[in-house]
């Protein structure tokens, strides 16, 4: 709102919620540039619609329009909010109408309208996003609780079917929050307004990211073997990773046969070590040391991910495993999870001790036979 009244060009603005049962448009919020109005008692204006009318199109059909004050009966109860032409568009949460934006100033033109579109967007936008984000946290919170007392198998897969079907119900929104605001940024010519879009972006980008790993964490893990040259492997993955090894200062030292065949799903252990690797980064903050190295026995090959990032407390080291739980200020706790179930259905295991400085995880995978 503070966008709108005032670099918009609008000396006041409002907006207003639709209750679907009654009818009715409430007062949220509101802004005025002169200071002579009570904003907050905007919050107990109601409109309610008794028939048909401009302000119901608007508002249903989606558009931009110039509505007189007079010629709606309940917007003259709003004398002292709005002029005598009101610029209104409507919002809505996919294709569900959720309310109005109504906004003032002397004299329209068409970029006016245009504007108030995309502010009356970016509010739609921001409210579909917020919604979101608070059903990602009360699940999120709900599988907490869940894995508490997920003492049994039957308990692990309500979690695991939860998980999945909280999954789907929020990819869908999140499709149509990224593709509207990728729309938004090609029309958007306010640097500032540029600048919310690529933050609800890049915010739609890491509530994907937590969801994907939901998905892929409910599923059950297809494995394919094949025999394959395990350094040639990690070689790849810190080609991959050479630009974050730089940026984070840290040295890598890299000790693997070359000859060294495991026996494995490329991908998936592609996948695990890249998780270890990219977290021991994290680790170090300001910089260090890593080493991969790997060795085999009569049965087994282990893999080992050392850091000299300060190690992971000795009564946490379980739990890390553990799905949603996390170590980390930002993160799904899924990560190392996953990894366990890719070692676990390799028919191998994945376990963490205490290096010199830091932190050892070692991949233990069966030969093959």
């Amino acid at each position: 709102m503070g966008m709108l009244v005032g670099r918009g060009g609008f000396y006041c603005a409002g907006v207003m919620f639709l209750n679907e049962a009654l009818l009715e448009l409430r007062g949220v919020i509101f802004a005025d540039s002169t200071g002579r109005v009570d904003a907050g008692a905007f919050k107990k204006t109601k409109l309610t619609f008794e028939t048909k009318n401009q302000l119901s199109d608007i508002m249903f059909y989606d558009r931009t329009d110039i509505v007189k004050k007079g010629s709606i009966e309940g917007l003259k109860k709003m004398a002292d909010y709005f002029c005598d032409d009101i610029l209104v568009t409507g919002l809505g949460v996919g294709d569900r109408p959720i309310g109005i934006l109504m906004a003032c100033k002397d004299n329209y033109t068409k970029s006016d309208s245009e504007a108030l579109l995309l502010y009356g967007n970016i509010c739609s936008l921001s409210i579909e996003f917020s919604r979101t984000v608070k059903q990602l946290e009360l699940t999120t919170a709900d599988l907490a609780s869940l894995r508490k007392t997920a003492m049994n198998s039957e308990n692990l897969v309500r979690m695991g079917r939860l998980s999945a079907t909280v999954a789907h119900e929020l990819k869908n929104p999140l499709v149509a929050i990224g593709g509207f605001a990728k729309r938004m940024e090609q029309t958007a010519v306010n640097p500032q307004t540029k600048n919310y879009i690529k933050i609800v972006q890049s915010e739609v980008h890491r509530l994907e990211r937590i969801v994907g790993d939901i998905l892929i964490y409910s599923r059950k893990i297809e494995i394919d073997l094949k025999d394959f040259k395990l350094r040639k492997l990690v070689e790849e993955i810190m080609e991959m990773s050479a630009g974050c090894l730089s940026f984070g200062m840290v040295k890598l030292q890299l000790d693997i046969d070359e000859q060294l065949t495991v026996h494995a799903d490329r991908d998936k252990l592609k996948q695990v070590i890249i998780n270890l690797v990219s977290n021991s980064i994290q680790e170090m903050t300001e910089g260090g040391d890593m080493k991969i190295d790997a060795s085999q026995g009569d049965r087994h090959v282990t893999i080992s991910v050392s850091d000299t990032g300060g190690g992971i407390p000795s009564d946490k080291r379980e739990k890390i495993f553990e799905p949603f739980y996390t170590l980390k200020k930002t993160g799904t706790g899924l990560g190392l999870p996953l990894c366990k179930k890719i070692m676990t259905a390799h028919g191998g295991d994945i376990v963490v001790g205490e290096a010199d400085r830091g932190a050892v995880f070692s991949l233990i995978l069966p030969k093959r036979g």
